[in-house]
């Protein structure tokens, strides 16, 4: 039992000791007006009188003991939790109902419930307006937290209806800090998890930077910086410049790399479409190959004007060497084709 809980247990058994006390005043008046002493003789209604006034005595000794145990405070046993106690600083407060508190936001800018290690004026202009809870830590302690949450279903839970608003908002200014960040320290965990439900165009996960230089909307870094997975379409990007841009550094890496892992499957590992006059898939290599590819047959071609363009080169006739394979359009417009080393053949 807390200091309050006792307190106000203690002076419940007050209250009810001064109600005794009058009580047994008054009888002791009452028998004072009968001035004859009692006897054995006496009628039963005296010595009824005599018993109850005995009664009120007990009684108000039983109240005396009932007070001394309740101010015993170091003896008391902790109580069940029960609603209707005050909220009482620095001290824990059980109940067995929610707690609500209702407000109209027309002037509780810091929170409805605002918690700080600070003072308001110090934190407030940066909050939202308006806001049902705030917590805040600024001393300044490396790692404080404003609100920590934690539950078996979910630590922290935000949820909206409205249109264009937010279930859970970030929002970080300072070089190198998170807005939201997700942690996941088991195995087979997922540090941020978006699920869209909707019935079209739900998204799970959003990320957006405007027009902000160097930034990035979603970041991901691993083994598998990220990874997509969909029924229809694992990953859909779009970009004024690029829709999708990789980048490797490492010797034998892979910037893109594509795979269909059913043999029955007759469709291109990859595919690129335009609408425009440019070319659908550009390649291009300072010291090497630009385009390779190893099949049945290396390369299929199609078009309506020609399968295959050589674009004429601006030498007047071949190279001189080159390797067993090559064709070579010159200047004059003349095909010539190499089978090794410095030995070439005109085709046309």
């Amino acid at each position: 039992m807390d200091n309050r809980s006792r307190i106000e247990a203690l002076e419940t058994v007050i209250a009810e000791q001064q109600r005794v006390l009058a009580d047994a005043r008054a009888e002791i008046e009452r028998l004072k007006g009968n001035a004859r002493p009692a006897s054995y003789g006496e009628p039963e209604a005296a010595r009824l009188t005599r018993r109850a006034w005995l009664r009120r005595a007990a009684q108000v000794s039983g109240v005396a003991a009932a007070a001394v145990v309740v101010t015993d405070f170091s003896r008391a046993a902790p109580a069940a939790a029960a609603d209707g106690g005050s909220v009482v600083a620095g001290e824990e407060t059980k109940a067995e109902s929610s707690t609500v508190l209702f407000g109209d936001g027309s002037n509780y800018d810091q929170g409805l419930l605002a918690v700080t290690d600070t003072a308001l004026a110090d934190y407030s202009a940066g909050f939202p307006a308006q806001a049902a809870v705030t917590g805040y830590a600024g001393t300044g302690v490396t790692g404080l937290v404003g609100v920590a949450g934690y539950g078996d279903g979910a630590g922290i839970y935000g949820q909206t209806d409205h249109a264009n608003a937010y279930g859970v908002h970030g929002v970080t200014s300072a070089v190198g800090s998170y807005g939201v960040r997700g942690e996941a320290t088991g195995n087979d965990g997922c540090g941020v998890y978006g699920t869209g439900s909707g019935e079209s165009n739900a998204i799970g996960v959003y990320g957006n930077t405007g027009q902000t230089a160097g930034g990035a909307g979603v970041v991901g870094y691993g083994e598998y910086g990220m990874i997509a997975t969909g029924t229809d379409v694992g990953l859909e990007a779009d970009g004024a410049n690029y829709a999708v841009r990789a980048t490797c550094s490492g010797i034998g890496a892979t910037a893109v790399s594509a795979t269909l892992s059913d043999s029955r499957n007759k469709s291109a590992a990859v595919s690129a479409t335009t609408s425009g006059a440019g070319a659908a898939v550009s390649a291009a290599s300072t010291s090497g190959v630009g385009v390779s590819g190893i099949g049945v047959r290396g390369a299929s071609f199609a078009g309506t004007a020609a399968q295959w363009h050589a674009r004429p080169g601006s030498r007047s006739t071949h190279p001189s060497s080159g390797e067993a394979g090559d064709f070579y359009v010159d200047s004059a417009h003349r095909l010539w084709f190499c089978r090794g080393r410095t030995e070439w053949v005109r085709l046309a």
